[in-house]
């Protein structure tokens, strides 16, 4: 094998360690020179980095980047860059590290009884919350009449105009608060903990696959090092790196060559299972190779490996099996889809119980396996077995460099705490967690029953999940960061994963409506799409017959409760709990149609409806005043503090997730609008959209952050037009836009009104505008941040005192 040239940090810090000094020396010299400083002390027996075995002590990250200033900072291709056969620059493969302490394990305080697993609380605050979605539901409709009613004579046009933005805006508000319906917390019991006893010897098998295309080396150390020391018998799971970056055609087209990234990733797993191994170092690391044909399995797929695949194993005493897999694809790669599928048909054993997905950066905590797998599990005749009725088990991503790539407050909101923490609380509670990717543990033959992943959709993760579903598998949620990894690093690869995301919700749209004559035939019927279709037809027609529902295997206990859930009302959950993602058109554009509505009001001077405040006479005329308005909005903050609720136990907590979720709605308003686009357009030409996790040339994709900077610097002069044409016509009696709202017209309420609305737009821009004009002027994302935003709020504490000041001179005079 090649020498690995990877730079590896220091993990003893020994008192004789040769790294002494390497501070000093990377100040006055640069990271570089101390870098190669220190691989040269720091490199233990055999040539290999002194990793320490005991999980408690100091252990290696690595980071994508050499800093975290801007786009500036490059890391490697993803899997979805596969299909452009691109050969990274060397620099990309590179490593770079630097020392931490892990984070401690999930612990639970529960008390399991015999023959329980896993156990669920729900939140104390659910009543009240309830309470709450259901008077705000009910208060809707008379808002929104009062909206109606009230319209202003002199712009009726706009006033529907908003009343129909309103009416969209509280259907959606509704399905958003009413998925936050029941919110629980579950507690595992531990597989050593569990009663009756589960001898280690009996404990399922697993796999542990990591999806990997040409991500630095170093980005899989750590995630490798922690995976293969899980509290785990060795001889019942196995580790898998499955690289599409390994190989690639030779230069005429012919044979496959092994590229530099599968290179250095051999050299990597060798390196790191020799620093794990108990004794011998490299030479206790047996490496054998062997090629699985198409020939190998009965349920072979071609599509996705027809030249098959190199299996490169990894072996030594005390560790568990580990294999470096590189799949010979053919001319299309279906992707990360397609990479899994090699796992799940070709390369795993046909007895394998339980499959885990993880990304190449997340690297697991050493209970991971004893954490996700109880969920599906339950005890029978004092045995434990698969329950049969739970198809994945998915816990939340964690990201340990948000902090050193965006600063503190995450204003591009990389930590998603709604989507990862807050939302699955209550998906859980229905059975419908989605699946997310990576930190998720399937049950191998619920894969199988529903035709493995899914082909042909740029999130193939959740269309996979919600297939899963419609056959009435369940999911669970188990709260605690079990896999920690590496979020994007620079605004242009955070808008190309979003934007990613969006189109796989438009693509799961068009899949499960599957309209005739519109769809290209590609994306329509990609392989076992139809024999998925016909399974669930012959499934739902077996259901409607009342006939027994059929066991996938001898030991299927669960079939006919699988076959009790599907009904009607679990088709109803099932479309709710979906319909954010299926329905994401809806979500995307309000942010567009209300930066719009509010500039209008912002020129008019006034809103579209009026302020009906005359005496109540009776009860019901309560309901047709502008009171209506404040309850309506009132209740609805109150639900939404409510459902949020997690926050209150979250101590790493520097933005409210609700604050934060609302200023990525606007953020990224503008990239997933673009999204929406590209997914239409893929679903009708049958290409599905490119992505490139580089970004454009330079750092800064123009096409992505220059309208959002502009939206911004554009409201930004508006406000600034409409204030000093108001004051002129105040001062002066005489406006320079008279079209513009002029004293003679508005009065100063209505125009501080507009400005406040317009500014509180500002404001929900600001956190993913900040980094954009940070990307553009090449500076930290945080630095921009805090100088703007402490700029803003003194130039409006002065503007507003300049305005009053102006009014009471006016008086005066």
């Amino acid at each position: 094998l090649p020498s690995l040239p990877p730079e590896f940090a220091c993990a003893s810090r020994a008192p004789d360690c040769g790294c002494k000094g390497m501070m000093d020396l990377e100040s006055q010299q640069g990271p570089r020179a101390a870098s190669a400083q220190r691989q040269q002390s720091c490199l233990g027996d055999e040539g290999c980095p002194s990793i320490s075995r005991d999980t408690s002590q100091w252990t290696l990250r690595t980071r994508r980047t050499t800093s975290s200033t801007s786009s500036r900072s490059r890391r490697g291709l993803t899997v979805y860059d596969q299909d452009f056969d691109i050969e990274p620059p060397e620099e990309f493969l590179q490593f770079q590290g630097e020392v931490h302490e892990p984070k401690d394990a999930m612990s639970s305080e529960t008390t399991f009884p015999e023959g329980v697993s896993t156990a669920v609380e729900p939140y104390r605050t659910n009543a009240a919350c309830k309470t709450l979605m259901l008077l705000g539901f009910f208060l809707g409709p008379f808002y929104l009449h009062y909206l109606w009613a009230h319209r202003r004579p002199e712009s009726l046009a706009f006033g529907a105009c908003f009343f129909i933005g309103e009416l969209i805006n509280f259907l959606l508000g509704s399905v958003n608060r009413f998925l936050l319906w029941h919110r629980q917390r579950r507690s595992v019991c531990r597989l050593d903990a569990l009663v009756p006893a589960f001898p280690r010897g009996e404990w399922p098998k697993a796999h542990i696959c990591f999806t990997h295309y040409m991500e630095p080396a170093a980005d899989s150390v750590e995630p490798l090092r922690r995976a293969i020391l899980q509290d785990y018998p060795a001889e019942s799971f196995v580790v898998t790196l499955l690289d599409d970056g390994y190989h690639r055609r030779s230069a005429d087209g012919g044979a496959f060559e092994t590229t530099a990234s599968g290179r250095q990733m051999e050299a990597a797993v060798l390196k790191t299972m020799a620093s794990a191994c108990p004794a011998g170092g490299a030479r206790g690391v047996a490496r054998t190779v062997r090629e699985v044909s198409p020939v190998d399995r009965k349920d072979y797929r071609h599509e996705v490996a027809p030249g098959g695949s190199t299996v490169v194993e990894f072996r030594a005493p005390g560790l568990p099996l580990v294999r470096l897999v590189g799949r010979k694809k053919g001319p299309e790669s279906f992707m990360k889809a397609g990479n899994l599928e090699n796992a799940l048909w070709h390369v795993m054993e046909e007895d394998a119980v339980f499959m885990v997905i993880l990304d190449s950066d997340m690297a697991p905590v050493p209970e991971m396996l004893q954490t996700l797998l109880p969920p599906m599990l339950e005890c029978r005749g004092g045995t434990w077995r698969p329950n049969w009725r739970t198809a994945f088990v998915e816990s939340p991503q964690d990201f340990k460099n948000i902090e050193g790539a965006w600063g503190a407050d995450d204003p591009m909101n990389q930590a998603n705490k709604f989507f990862w923490r807050i939302l699955p609380s209550s998906l859980d509670s229905m059975g419908f967690v989605p699946f997310w990717g990576t930190n998720a543990a399937f049950f191998v033959p619920a894969l199988k029953d529903t035709r493995g992943f899914v082909y042909r959709c740029m999130s193939e993760d959740t269309v996979t999940g919600a297939q899963l579903h419609q056959l009435g598998w369940t999911s669970c949620f188990v709260g605690a960061a079990l896999a920690t990894g590496l979020c994007r690093e620079s605004v242009t690869e955070t808008f190309d994963q979003r934007k990613r995301w969006c189109q796989g919700n438009i693509q799961q749209l068009f899949i499960e409506w599957n309209p005739p004559f519109i769809l290209h035939e590609d994306f329509r019927n990609p392989p076992y799409r139809h024999a998925f279709r016909q399974h669930l037809q012959e499934t739902h027609a077996s259901d409607a017959q009342g006939l027994l529902a059929v066991p996938i295997s001898e030991d299927d206990t669960g079939a006919e409760l699988r076959r009790a859930r599907r009904s009607w009302t679990w088709r109803l959950k099932r479309q709710l709990a979906y319909f954010p993602t299926k329905q994401a058109f809806w979500y995307h554009v309000q942010p567009l149609y209300y930066y719009a509505i509010t500039l209008a009001i912002l020129f008019n001077g006034k809103p579209p409806f009026k302020l009906e405040r005359s005496p109540v006479k009776t009860s019901w005329e309560l309901l047709d005043r502008f009171y209506i308005v404040l309850a309506y909005w009132g209740v609805c903050a109150l639900a939404n503090f409510l459902a949020y609720s997690y926050v209150l136990g979250d101590a790493n907590n520097p933005n409210s997730p609700l604050w934060r979720v609302q200023q990525e709605f606007w953020g990224y308003a503008w990239v997933r609008l673009i999204g929406i686009f590209e997914a239409v357009a893929s679903a009708v030409s049958g290409k599905q959209p490119s992505w490139n996790a580089l970004g454009a040339k330079g750092g800064v994709n123009w096409v992505y952050e220059l309208p959002i900077a502009t939206a911004f610097v554009a409201m930004v002069l508006s406000i600034v037009v409409v204030v000093v044409n108001y004051m002129a016509s105040w001062h002066f009696g005489a406006a320079l836009l008279p079209a513009l709202p002029v004293a003679a017209r508005v009065k100063p309420g209505a125009v501080l009104g507009a400005v406040m609305a317009c500014s509180w737009v500002l404001v929900l821009m600001w956190p993913v505008t900040s980094c954009v004009l940070a990307d553009i002027f090449r500076v930290p994302y945080y630095r921009l941040s805090a100088i703007l935003t402490t700029l803003m709020a003194a130039t409006v504490q002065v503007g507003i005192s300049v305005f009053f000041f102006g009014a009471s001179l006016s008086e005066d005079d």
